[in-house]
């Protein structure tokens, strides 16, 4: 449980097939206002099984990141 004080989890960005989910958490941290890189990320990750689409559109998964220090989370969620 300790090691979950260091995650974040963000919703509601459109899911595409190919994607580079460390590169989206950071340009959503760069548009926030917060510089984070590739070090500051040991794992990013959609989490749960793909979502059938729902009337036509996709629905997507959420992104889980796990960051290297609680204060860059805690940065992250002040920002956001």
């Amino acid at each position: 449980q300790e090691k979950l004080l260091n995650d974040v989890e963000i919703t509601g960005i459109p899911e595409s097939n190919n994607e580079n989910v460390t590169h989206i958490v950071i340009t959503l941290a760069q548009k926030v206002g917060l510089t984070i890189s590739d070090c500051d990320i040991v794992n990013a990750m959609r989490r749960g099984p793909r979502r059938p689409a729902e009337g036509g559109t996709a629905r997507s998964r959420p992104i889980v990141v796990s960051l290297t220090r609680r204060h860059i989370r805690d940065e992250l969620l002040r920002v956001a």
